[in-house]
């Protein structure tokens, strides 16, 4: 059941940031800098799609990974995986991210996770009340 909602969680994120990758669409790494800092820099445009797209390649290998260990490899490696291994990958993937975008964009505005998070949560994830 975890490796079930493991895999769910993980593919229903890879549709959640694919689907804004789409023609015409912004995409939601996009949308949330442009909510915290306001118009975005053609450069940065650039990167926060590009963004998007790093997200869904890790939420995409997320999957295969899972499904290939737990196909072809023992149960322990697949479980030691999605049990041991899955967090400190987002959290790898966050720090890595953070550290290039700041190095790439030194004067750019800081933004923490949290913060893209609350603005997500708020803006984007809430069902808008009618006026």
């Amino acid at each position: 059941v975890n490796g079930l909602a493991n895999a769910t969680l993980n593919l229903f994120l890879l549709w959640l940031f694919g689907r804004t990758l789409l023609s015409g669409r912004e995409p939601l790494i996009s949308q949330i800098s442009r909510h915290i800092n306001g118009q975005l820099l053609p450069e940065v445009a650039i990167y926060t799609r590009y963004v998007t797209i790093a997200w869904c390649i890790f939420f995409g290998l997320e999957v295969v990974t899972s499904l290939s260990l737990y196909t072809f490899a023992p149960r322990a490696a697949w479980s030691f995986f999605i049990n041991v291994l899955n967090l400190p990958l987002l959290i790898l993937m966050f720090v890595g991210e953070k550290a290039y975008r700041t190095a790439r964009f030194p004067h750019h505005p800081k933004t923490s996770i949290m913060k893209a998070i609350e603005v997500y949560s708020k803006d984007f994830a809430a069902p808008k009340k009618a006026e």
